[in-house]
C-alpha cells in the first residue's frame, strides 16, 4: 500500500495513526526491508529467493517498488516463482541458467578494478553465472573464464592473461575442487 493510500485511510478513520506508522515503516510482516541500505552502503538489499515463496517475494518486490527502489536482484528463483514474478512485473528479467531475476534502472557507478569469475566445467555454469550478474548488478566489471578445469588444465593457461588481469577473481568448481588453488597459485590477487 503506497503512503497516499494509507494516509487516506488515516483521514477516512480506517486506520489509526500508529496502524498508518506501522505500515510506513514496515508494511510487511514477514520481511523487514532495509530501505537505508543504498545510503550506507552503494547498493540495495538483495532477496535471498530460496526461502520464500513466490507471494513472498511478489511482496517485497511491490513494498521496494512503493519506496522507490527500482534496481532488485533477487537471487535463487525456481522456474515456478519466476514466472509469477514475471507475471507480476514483466519489466524484471529472469536468466533462467543463474535463476536470478532483477531489474536494474539505477544509474550505478562502475567500481574500480575488474572481476573474473572462473568455472571449472559447464555444470559449474550456473553458479558462475550467479556471480556474474550478482557482481554485475552491483556495479563491478566482471568477465567470466568457463570450461578450464584442472583435468585439461592446459584451458586454463590459454586464458591466464585475462585471469592475471583480475583484481578479484571468483572461482566456481564443483568437481574440479583444486581449481581455486591452481588458480591462486597463479595470481597475487583474492581469490574466492
Amino acid at each position: 500500500m503506497k503512503t497516499l493510500e494509507i494516509l487516506q485511510k488515516v483521514k477516512n478513520n480506517e486506520l489509526t495513526i500508529e496502524q498508518a506508522q506501522k505500515l510506513i515503516e514496515q508494511p510487511l510482516d514477514y520481511a523487514t526491508i532495509d530501505y537505508d541500505r543504498k545510503k550506507r552502503t552503494g547498493n540495495h538489499e538483495v532477496i535471498y529467493g530460496a526461502g520464500k515463496t513466490k507471494e513472498q517475494i511478489i511482496g517485497i518486490v511491490k513494498n521496494m517498488l512503493d519506496h522507490d527502489i527500482h534496481s532488485i536482484l533477487i537471487t535463487r528463483v525456481d522456474q515456478e516463482k519466476s514466472e509469477a514474478i514475471l507475471k507480476e512485473f514483466p519489466q524484471m528479467i529472469y536468466d533462467s541458467l543463474s535463476h536470478i531475476c532483477y531489474i536494474d534502472e539505477d544509474q550505478k557507478e562502475i567500481n574500480k578494478g575488474k572481476i573474473v569469475v572462473v568455472c571449472a566445467g559447464t555444470s559449474d555454469l550456473p553458479v558462475a553465472r550467479e556471480a556474474m550478474l550478482t557482481a554485475q548488478f552491483l556495479g563491478n566489471e566482471v568477465e567470466l573464464v568457463s570450461d578450464v578445469g584442472v583435468a585439461g588444465i592446459h584451458r586454463l593457461f590459454h586464458r591466464l592473461d585475462t585471469i592475471q588481469r583480475a583484481n578479484v577473481l571468483v572461482v566456481c568448481a564443483g568437481m574440479e575442487g583444486a581449481l581455486a588453488s591452481v588458480v591462486g597459485g597463479l595470481v597475487d590477487k583474492p581469490v574466492i
